[in-house]
C-alpha cells in the first residue's frame, strides 16, 4: 500500500504542475488573440483531463485497501475533479468558440486550486 500512496502523492503534484502550465498556456493564447484550441494545446488538455481520472483511480485503490484519510473531502474532490475540464469544454461548445482557450485555461487554474485543496486535506 505504501507504493500506491507514494504514487498517489507524486501524481497529485504532477497534476497540479501540469494544470498550472495548461492554465497559463490557455490564458496566454487568449491574450495573444489565438481563439481556437490548437492541436498541441488540445493534446496537453487531454493529458490534463486524464490526470484527475488517474488520481481518482489511485484514491479508490487506497480506500479499498483501508486508507482512512479525511474520507468526506477525499471523496468530494476525487469525484468532482475529473469532471471540471469536460464541463468547461462542453460549456464553451454550446456558447461559441470565441473564448475556448480562455475558458479552458481558467478551468485548469481552477483545477489547480481544487487539487491543492485536496492535497491539503489528504
Amino acid at each position: 500500500m505504501e507504493i500506491v500512496l507514494q504514487w498517489h502523492r507524486i501524481e497529485a503534484y504532477a497534476a497540479v504542475l501540469w494544470m498550472l502550465l495548461c492554465g497559463l498556456w490557455g490564458v496566454a493564447r487568449h491574450w495573444r488573440g489565438q481563439r481556437d484550441v490548437s492541436q498541441s494545446y488540445g493534446r496537453a488538455l487531454w493529458l490534463a483531463g486524464a490526470l484527475p481520472v488517474l488520481q481518482a483511480l489511485l484514491g479508490v485503490v487506497l480506500l479499498l485497501r483501508g486508507s482512512r484519510a479525511d474520507v468526506l473531502h477525499v471523496l468530494l474532490y476525487g469525484t468532482l475533479a475529473p469532471f471540471v475540464l469536460p464541463v468547461v469544454y462542453l460549456y464553451t461548445q454550446r456558447r461559441g468558440r470565441e473564448h475556448t482557450d480562455l475558458a479552458l485555461g481558467l478551468g485548469c487554474l481552477f483545477q489547480v486550486a481544487f487539487l491543492l485543496r485536496a492535497i491539503s486535506k489528504a
